[in-house]
């Protein structure tokens, strides 16, 4: 089963809570799929916010995101919303291209203002 568009988890940071929100989502579209994953996000869970854990945690977040990607539609993606890093869900692909292109010429922008600045100094 593919998932739903939109927000799965949003205004949080926390590993802790994005544990749970995502474990939860792949818990009800895996279907029985993924089991061990899920049972250690929950274990986990009550760790997550201990800096001595932080790369077990950020393993599981990694794989749990990873998960859920698939399970997104074609041409949509799971992770974070491309204008608000805190808001975590399946997004089109062309909002990410979109944003992703504004940013290029952005930064290209900046190179040549940088290289202008650096040819008056000459």
């Amino acid at each position: 089963m593919r998932l739903h568009l939109g927000t799965v988890i949003s205004g949080t940071l926390r590993k802790s809570d994005l544990l749970r929100a995502f474990a939860h989502e792949l818990a009800l579209h895996a279907h029985g799929n993924n089991t061990q994953l899920i049972n250690d996000a929950i274990f986990w869970e009550y760790a997550a916010e201990d800096d001595k854990f932080v790369d077990i945690i950020d393993d599981l977040l990694d794989q749990l995101n990873t998960k859920l990607n698939e399970l997104a539609p074609a041409g949509y993606y799971f992770g974070s919303h491309p204008d608000d890093g805190a808001d975590f869900g399946v997004w089109a692909i062309e909002d990410m291209q979109e944003l992703m292109a504004g940013y290029d010429e952005w930064l290209q922008e900046q190179n040549n203002k940088e290289q202008e600045q650096e040819g008056e100094c000459s």
